[in-house]
């Protein structure tokens, strides 16, 4: 018994020990190319147009990393990818993708093959930030101007981790959008990324919203209307609410940073009849005020607060109606709503969703609290 116990033992580690010596797919790194990022265009002839931007390992021990971007063209966007080892020597790989764009024209044609080719292949990850390039093209952003990062790609990674301070573009990757485009009762969003012009340089910017309608973009709205719509969605997590305020003969401008705010979209159902309420509540600190009327007091607060919700209640209710007017589109999900509440409700009013969303009836409650006025206890004043 002794001797079979001590045969298995040593058939186990033998065994194990086949299993834990490295890795069954791997690879040297001096024989990939790796891909840091991806842009896809139109092409000539219908041709598809990808340009990737690699990241080049050198120096042995003290490793140095530097960005190089190549362009193919193809039937499809595998075959512009295979058709880049004619130019690198090298297979891609795509483990590393931190972003994703699509430019303008494609996003209003079809973007389900750009999706389709990304999720069947084996190496990509789902967690790749997707972006619509407002320029001419979207490979003109992997050649942009880079201001912290030496790889482009990584730079507007951080762009987009950061904008919860911002809250002037949505967050979305693969698996986000591609919920949102087989999900009921919502349309799907993507951030909007351009070149603009500052001190001579042509640097992205990330700031906006694409509106889609299925898997076709149907129209943009901008930073400020995104806060907006990020509010609807309870997606917002910081950034900036400035409110002008009035006394007598003089006018001032303070701005209120969000730290924390909750949204409740909840449909009110009554026979046929559907209409939305939205209970927002949100919480700042004054961070600034531009002139020397004294608002750190009690009223003062109280006073800031009033005008923060009626600019926030007026300003929401202004984004939801453009959007359902001027692109049809539910990307704040209120269908789906109407599916958690009533499932059975929503079988029978479904496929007339978008002629309701239409003229949906909806009604905004703004709560807008301040915690504290920062590192000031009184507003600043000059001696005269």
């Amino acid at each position: 018994m002794r001797v079979v116990k001590i045969s298995f033992l040593v058939l186990m580690i033998l065994v194990t020990s086949f299993l834990v010596t490295g890795c069954w797919n791997y690879k040297e790194i001096d024989k990939m190319a790796i891909v840091s990022g991806v842009a896809v265009d139109k092409g000539k002839k219908e041709k598809i147009r990808l340009t990737v931007e690699i990241i080049q390992v050198s120096g042995g021990s003290n490793s140095v990393t530097s960005p190089k971007v190549i362009t193919t063209e193809g039937k499809t966007i595998f075959d512009a990818a295979r058709n880049a080892i004619s130019i690198v020597g090298k297979k891609l790989y795509w483990s590393h993708v931190k972003v994703l764009i699509i430019s303008k024209e494609l996003a209003k044609k079809d973007v389900i093959p750009i999706m389709d080719w990304y999720k069947r292949d084996s190496e990509t990850r789902f967690d790749v930030n997707l972006l619509i390039s407002k320029g001419d093209c979207a490979a003109e952003i992997l050649t942009g101007k880079i201001l912290t990062d030496q790889i482009m790609s990584f730079e507007l990674s951080n762009m987009i981790k950061n904008q919860k301070n911002l809250s002037k573009a949505p967050q979305s990757n693969m698996v986000v959008y591609c919920n949102q485009l087989e999900g009921e009762g919502i349309q799907p969003v993507l951030p909007t990324i351009e070149l603009k012009k500052i001190a001579n340089s042509k640097i992205p910017t990330i700031m906006g919203t694409g509106i889609f309608k299925a898997d076709k973009v149907v129209g943009y709205i901008d930073g400020d209307e995104t806060m907006n719509l990020l509010f609807v969605k309870d997606e917002v997590k910081g950034g900036v609410l400035v409110v002008d305020v009035k006394e007598k003969d003089k006018s001032t401008s303070v701005s209120l940073e969000i730290f924390k705010s909750k949204t409740e979209v909840k449909p009110i159902i009554d026979g046929k009849n559907i209409k939305m309420s939205i209970k927002i509540e949100t919480e700042t600190a004054i961070d600034e005020v531009t002139s020397d009327i004294n608002i750190i007091n009690q009223k003062g607060f109280e006073k800031v607060e009033n005008l923060a919700e009626e600019k926030l209640k007026k300003q929401v209710t202004e984004v939801i109606k453009k959007v359902q007017h001027k692109y049809k589109a539910d990307v704040f999900g209120f269908g789906s709503k109407v599916n958690q509440e009533d499932p059975k409700v929503w079988k029978k009013i479904e496929k007339d969703w978008d002629k309701k969303f239409e003229n949906l009836e909806v009604s905004v409650d703004a709560k807008v609290h301040i915690r504290n006025s920062a590192e000031l206890s009184r507003t600043l004043k000059v001696w005269k």
